[in-house]
């Protein structure tokens, strides 16, 4: 069959648990990233075919621009994003291509799990379409590629100087911004002036962003106590958290976790 897939609104794209198991590419035009969760799959192009496998090479990413089928086992799962990469990101992605135009990596902890974690988060992103999702599921995929291809080239030297301030903000511990602005060799009145410029939002509101989807994570998906939950996003206390989220999600946690608490 041939796969037609619909824009979700802006540059990330996002397909994710497919259910289908055999399908073609022919031709795509942005980039993609495909993480297996388990099973197996089969990707043929140019005459050329590639098994790939749950506990190996369980991390792909394909470059613009060719055909390829794609088949899976029966009892496979994955998460699939693409999207369109910046100009100037693309220039630094660098990796080993296991067949022409696809990067096959074999992921272990801690960068598998933070590579989930972050596709979880793009997912999660375009079902509850804040404000600024659309960039801030592009800065997640984005972080996603580089930290994949970084930590095979063992270096972040070529990585633009804002993708590091993404990666560090989009951890829970906190982190000093001055800390932040000589990771990217920028002053803290540049960074700030440039990641205002670039997301809308201060280096600050979007690590708080971040934890606070976290939070909405946490309540929907566990039965932790908010002070349990502030705790484990380095919040300052359970009053703190309760206060931040209203103003974000417009209902407190409590109410929140009834409406959404997943059973």
């Amino acid at each position: 069959m041939k796969e037609h897939l619909t824009p979700i609104a802006g540059s990330v794209y996002r397909i994710y648990d497919r259910k289908e198991h055999k399908w073609v590419r022919f031709y795509a035009g942005r980039w993609e990233i495909l993480f297996i969760q388990q099973g197996k799959i089969s990707l043929s192009y140019s005459g050329e075919t590639i098994e790939l496998t749950a506990d190996k090479n369980n991390f792909l990413i394909y470059k613009p621009g060719f055909t390829y089928h794609f088949t899976a086992s029966p009892d496979t799962t994955y998460i699939y994003v693409y999207f369109d990469l910046r100009d100037e990101i693309a220039k630094v992605i660098n990796f080993p291509e296991a067949i022409d135009g696809l990067g096959c990596f074999s992921l272990t902890h801690p960068v598998l799990r933070q590579v989930k974690r972050d596709l979880l988060e793009i997912i999660r992103l375009e079902k509850s379409q804040t404000s600024n999702w659309e960039l801030m599921a592009l800065l997640l995929a984005e972080t996603v590629l580089l930290r994949v291809c970084n930590s095979t080239a063992g270096s972040a030297s070529r990585v633009p100087k804002l993708l590091n301030a993404y990666s560090l903000l989009n951890e829970m511990t906190d982190i000093p911004m001055k800390n932040v602005a000589k990771a990217c060799g920028l002053s803290i009145p540049v960074l700030y002036r440039l990641f205002s410029q670039e997301t809308g939002m201060t280096p600050r509101c979007y690590h708080e962003n971040v934890k606070l989807r976290e939070v909405a994570r946490l309540l929907r998906e566990t039965s932790m106590t908010l002070e349990e939950i502030a705790s484990e996003v380095n919040m300052y206390d359970q009053y703190y958290l309760s206060k931040r989220f209203k103003k974000i999600y417009m209902e407190s946690p409590a109410l929140y976790r009834k409406k959404y608490k997943q059973s």
